[in-house]
């Protein structure tokens, strides 16, 4: 770019689109900048907006470009920037060539026709001060992928510098125009990682932000800058940098304007979805309360499936930080939840997303029992059945139910408890090699593993799970899976009366395969050896017996070295040797 003189060691950025049209760079004379500018093709328009911008000459407005026209039909067109910025020139032009006076030969209603804005594939035809709202279908056409609570959508262009150099220069001298400006948020509309980084780092979301502040009743623009908005925030930086333009504020006030709109509630959900991952954002969310906004739009649409899914991931965000599950849960946040769950069974993403949001809303101590009562654990055994071959739905309901399990022995009622059935169908579909390493088998063997801490699901694990734990330590697949399957049968071993069962089914040689398939991990060396003293103390004599017969000693002392300087794996490998010695003395 031909403006780009500065270096990069001075600390401005190489063409940074950054700056706005009027913006200058220090490291470049005045004169010589503007000369420059008006040298170039591209920046005739920009030369003449500056100099009428900074000369005090009280006929400076002659000098001021006209304001361009623009319409959903002409930013979608892919016109280029040359014939928008021909606007400012001595010879004015309609932007992508519109005539605006009647063409000869042509008949008054064909010249009008002809000066009527291009339909866009989103727009109504003729329509330039704003967009008209989409159909139902229409307002949640764009597919998501969610993952780890941010979710991503499919590219509908290519942008590069100059072209969102353009988009900015088109938007500013189009303010008033609610439809160019709806138009243009379409046309930001971007998905691959490089594009995103350059319109969030750029002027663009401000100019977003302000146009949304002042057509606050345009439902289209509103509807369609979320929708950008929901685009760029795919990763923190971004996030952060929208954040720091207003674009929260900015978006929760889109969704209380707008609440009876369905597809502006959709697309100011799928935002929040996205702004709400950063622990400040959160804090800055709930402080504008914008949960009790999500609930009721949750309850008055809890049939639109794509809206359902976007408000349960954007309230399971905000519910996931301390404090804010107990604040959330005062809202009634797990009633609406289920009734929505209810409401749209067969839809997986609203599944998943309801799962984590179950699981996130019952962090805290007092949450798990109300949570229990109103059947969180039937919704969630529920999912399991349904979407048995989605491990991606299957992983969140067995991460909501093993925190629901983690709760004390008094306050648990194993007959409103379900799903360790679940859970353990779950877990055996993954017993092969390659599939305990999948994030499906790790959950299921961790929520087993909490499930084994309540004294009342211990039985039900004993007659159900024992085998499919025991399996799972056999083909020792992944050291995390292995930790998570012995630490359940050391929770199982913490009741006595199920000491003498383990042993029979000799649960003890699966769990020195854990050993033997990692003896160089210290987390599972340290499981191990602590289920060998909890079986020690509980089977007493039987137990060392049963462990001296297959050599459990020996095998002890091989793995010692590789942790000859961690003294608490030393410690319990000493406690453990001395109870086989009595045993063998």
């Amino acid at each position: 770019s031909e403006n780009a003189q500065a270096p990069a060691a001075s600390g401005s950025r190489v063409h940074a689109v950054g700056k706005g049209i009027n913006a200058k760079d220090d490291s470049t004379p005045s004169s010589a900048r503007e000369a420059k500018v008006s040298a170039s093709p591209r920046g005739r328009g920009r030369a003449i907006a500056n100099n009428s911008s900074n000369n005090g000459d009280s006929n400076s407005d002659e000098r001021k470009p006209p304001a361009l026209r623009l319409t959903p039909g002409n930013i979608s067109s892919g016109a280029s920037a040359p014939s928008a910025r021909a606007a400012a020139s001595d010879t004015p032009r309609v932007p992508f060539g519109l005539p605006r006076t009647k063409a000869p030969g042509t008949s008054e209603a064909a010249s009008d026709a002809l000066q009527r804005p291009a339909a866009s594939p989103e727009g109504s035809a003729g329509q330039s001060t704003d967009m008209a709202p989409e159909s139902d279908a229409d307002a949640c056409d764009a597919p998501t992928l969610p993952s780890l609570g941010r979710h991503r959508t499919f590219s509908r262009c290519q942008l590069d510098e100059d072209r969102l150099d353009d988009l900015e220069y088109e938007m500013s001298c189009n303010e008033d125009d609610a439809g160019a400006q709806a138009a243009i948020c379409r046309a930001l509309l971007v998905d691959n990682k490089a594009e995103v980084a350059l319109v969030v780092h750029s002027a663009a979301p401000g100019a977003v932000v302000r146009a949304m502040q002042r057509h606050r009743g345009s439902a289209g623009l509103q509807r369609d800058a979320c929708r950008l908005f929901e685009r760029l925030a795919n990763s923190d930086s971004c996030e952060t940098r929208l954040m720091e333009c207003g674009v929260g504020e900015q978006v929760v006030e889109a969704l209380r304007a707008h609440r009876s709109d369905k597809a502006v509630v959709r697309a100011a959900l799928g935002a929040l979805w996205n702004l709400t991952l950063a622990i400040p954002h959160k804090a800055r969310f709930m402080q504008l309360e914008v949960g009790k906004d999500i609930l009721d739009m949750l309850a008055a649409f809890k049939d639109h499936a794509e809206l359902a899914g976007a408000g349960l991931g954007a309230l399971s965000n905000l519910a996931n930080c301390k404090g804010h599950d107990a604040a959330l849960n005062e809202l009634q946040a797990p009633r609406v939840v289920l009734q929505t769950m209810r409401a749209l069974p067969d839809d997986a993403e609203v599944q998943r997303e309801g799962s984590r949001c179950l699981g996130t809303l019952g962090f805290s101590p007092g949450s798990k029992v109300p949570l229990i009562k109103l059947g969180a654990c039937q919704a969630l055994a529920d999912v399991l059945d349904n979407f048995s071959s989605s491990p991606r739905v299957c992983v969140e309901a067995c991460r909501a139910l093993g925190t629901l399990s983690s709760i004390g022995d008094e306050d648990l009622d194993s007959g409103l408890f379900a799903g360790v059935p679940q859970v353990c169908a779950a877990l055996e579909s993954r017993a092969s090699v390659k599939g305990l390493s999948s994030p499906l088998a790790r959950e299921a063997c961790k929520a087993l593993m909490q499930m084994a801490k309540a004294r009342a699901l211990r039985p039900g694990i004993m007659s159900t799970c024992l085998d499919v734990i025991m399996q799972t330590l056999r083909l020792g697949a992944h050291p995390q899976v292995d930790l998570f399957a012995v630490t359940a049968i050391h929770n199982l071993a913490l009741d006595t009366a199920n000491v003498v069962s383990l042993l029979r089914r000799e649960a003890h040689e699966y769990v020195m395969k854990a050993l033997t398939h990692h003896p160089r991990d210290p987390v599972v060396c340290v499981a191990v050896l602590e289920t060998l003293a909890c079986l020690c103390r509980g089977g007493e004599r039987a137990a060392s017996a049963a462990l001296a017969k297959i050599g459990a000693a020996d095998q002890i002392r091989r793995v010692l070295p590789n942790f000859a300087c961690n003294a608490p794996i030393t410690a319990v490998a000493d406690l453990v040797l001395a109870e086989l010695s009595a045993v063998n003395s």
